[in-house]
């Protein structure tokens, strides 16, 4: 991370905010660990990809890794060669840095989770050198970097709020220390200015929490599911899905007039069914409007579903409530993120560009 360290992300009126600033921030909140640990997993992974005994590992083939490659590139809006390297070069990586997290996230999507690393990130240590550089890469390429330093922007803006309200809070004599195992990069800190930036952010997050009580009332909650009854109505569904709506109106056909079970024709058709829970959101307009005048065992098709034709049988459906846990937390999340949202907009400038 050292390429980055010093450069700044943004700014709020005369104060800007850095990399290491982002780093702290995420450290604080225990999020770094976990880029930490993905780095750790990858590096692990690949060792035992690259050798010949012990337990077999499935490699990525070079058309998979170069497919892998072109969709990051192509997600990036980054076609050009010169577009490439010019994005690398401020992220203070190259291609063989970047290549390398391709594979390693290859392969951590192939053995994903706590038990399939479990075993390999207990095998040899590896450099420190080798272990910063996969940090630098999966912080940056993940997307990881950019969240944080959203989320930092965010308790910013919420702190800047309450300042120019007069209702800033000190911060503590004392910061309090980062979670425990916390691996952070060389940040060039004294550990005078480490303390001090960490109490800084302290009453930032607290800055944050009080925000979110007073964003986040019963009142609040009550009137933004008011204002998405249609949107969170949730629809218990089975649904077919078809490459064409011939074969889709045939489908419909078998199961409407020749009395066939919608799974059998799924299975007929050599495709399987999406069953669940869905919100409406979840669909386009000509779909939500079918489906919210419908009730529990209509059968509606064909219907135009992105690239496939679909088949929807209707199970159940249930209008949201703020008196529902999951359409509360929904309600409670979308309020907190439109309050924020608006603070970030209207407080600050953004200076890094990649």
């Amino acid at each position: 991370m050292k390429a980055l360290i010093g450069r700044p992300v943004f700014a709020i009126g005369e104060t800007e905010y850095c990399w290491e600033d982002v780093i702290l921030a995420g450290a604080v909140r225990g999020e770094w660990s976990a880029i930490v640990r993905r780095a750790r997993a990858g590096l692990a992974l690949l060792a035992a990809a690259e050798e010949e005994e012990g337990e077999p590992l499935e490699v990525p083939g070079e058309e998979e890794i170069d497919e892998a490659a072109n969709e990051f590139r192509y997600a990036q809006n980054l076609i050009a060669a010169d577009e490439m390297e010019a994005w690398l070069e401020a992220w203070g990586l190259d291609v063989g840095g970047w290549m390398e997290w391709v594979v390693m996230d290859l392969l951590r999507n192939r053995n994903d989770g706590e038990e399939a690393w479990a075993a390999r990130l207990a095998g040899p240590p590896v450099d420190d050198e080798t272990l910063a550089a996969a940090i630098h890469a999966e912080a940056v390429c993940s997307g990881a970097l950019g969240k944080l330093s959203y989320r930092l922007a965010e308790w910013a803006a919420v702190h800047t709020r309450e300042r120019e309200a007069g209702r800033e809070e000190e911060p503590p004599a004392e910061a309090p220390p980062l979670p425990a195992g916390t691996e952070l990069p060389p940040l060039d800190l004294s550990g005078e200015e480490l303390s001090r930036r960490l109490g800084v952010l302290n009453a930032y997050r607290r800055a944050y929490d009080r925000f979110t009580v007073e964003v986040v009332t019963p009142e609040a909650v009550a009137g933004r599911v008011r204002t998405r009854q249609t949107e969170w109505t949730r629809v218990d569904a089975r649904i077919l899905r078809l490459p064409s709506e011939d074969a889709a109106r045939e489908a419909l056909t078998s199961i409407r007039d020749d009395g066939c079970e919608i799974d059998e024709v799924a299975a007929d058709a050599g495709t399987g069914l999406a069953e669940g829970t869905f919100f409406l959101e979840e669909f386009d307009a000509a779909i939500r409007d079918r489906l919210l005048a419908s009730v529990a065992g209509d059968l509606l098709g064909p219907l135009r579903d992105g690239e496939s034709w679909a088949i929807f049988s209707v199970v159940d459906k249930k209008l949201p409530s703020a008196s529902d846990p999951e359409i509360a937390d929904r309600a409670e999340k979308s309020l907190l993120r439109s309050a924020l949202t608006r603070e970030v907009d209207n407080r600050v400038s953004w200076r890094w560009r990649a």
